[in-house]
């Protein structure tokens, strides 16, 4: 996905290699990493969204998530005008093959990355009263 100097957001519900590897992923990439907590209501995570100019949204694939994250992602359009895109989280096999590689796989490394280390890594937020929140 082509990003702009926009920040990703994390919808995080899977198994904790994948968490945290994901996690890893994007910092290594530059990027802010954004738990979100799927407790929250729509309006709650389309504010969050909205107030760190959230570059993405990664979801998980339970349905339940998916829907969250739908009805956030319309509220956000709705009240804001904003478009963040979502896409879905990788899977466990997505990142840790379950066979070796063969020999003529080429491995690509991820391009060298400037960090700003002014910029913030880790967006943390409480789940409490999310219109106080910046």
């Amino acid at each position: 996905a082509h990003l702009t100097s926009r920040r990703p957001a994390l919808n995080i519900v899977t198994d904790t290699i994948t968490y945290v590897t994901t996690e890893l992923g994007i910092l290594r990439a530059g990027f802010a990493v954004f738990p979100i907590s799927p407790r929250n209501p729509p309006e709650a995570i389309s504010h969050l969204l909205s107030s760190t100019n959230a570059g993405m949204l990664l979801v998980s694939g339970e349905p339940m998530l998916q829907n969250l994250a739908t009805a956030s992602l319309a509220v956000l359009k709705r009240d804001k005008n904003m478009d963040v895109p979502m896409f879905a989280m990788p899977k466990f096999e997505d990142l840790y093959a379950l066979e070796p590689r063969k020999k003529d796989d080429e491995f690509v490394p991820y391009p060298k990355v400037k960090f700003d280390h002014s910029a913030p890594a880790l967006i943390i937020h409480s789940s409490g009263a999310y219109t106080k929140m910046v």
